[in-house]
């Protein structure tokens, strides 16, 4: 997860919290959920399912294993019944880098 996020903060002077382990998706979720503004979330597939029902999305799509392309955005609003927060919503996109057999240019 390393390799994947370290270009990005380091361009953005960001830093890296590792603090949780992979499986523990309801330690993440309950520090997610206290944070305020926006936080990038980089973690193993598998498990980054499992972190998006902690965060209250009901039912997040199976993520396949050859997927490298996609962003899940969870996004919180206000406004619910009684000063609580609405149930938060995922959308879905692509990054649409695909990996070629050749490289650009030859």
């Amino acid at each position: 997860m390393f390799q994947t996020v370290t270009p990005y903060a380091v361009r953005h002077n960001l830093c890296v919290n590792s603090d949780y382990a992979v499986e523990n998706a309801k330690g993440l979720a309950k520090k997610l959920r206290r944070q305020r503004g926006t936080a990038l979330l980089v973690w193993e597939h598998n498990n980054i399912v499992k972190i998006a029902k902690k965060l209250g999305i009901k039912h997040p799509p199976e993520w396949p294993d050859e997927d490298f392309d996609s962003i899940w955005t969870i996004t919180f609003s206000s406004g619910g019944t009684k000063g609580k927060a609405k149930r938060p919503t995922l959308t879905r996109s692509q990054e649409h880098i695909r990996p070629s057999a050749t490289c650009p240019g030859q």
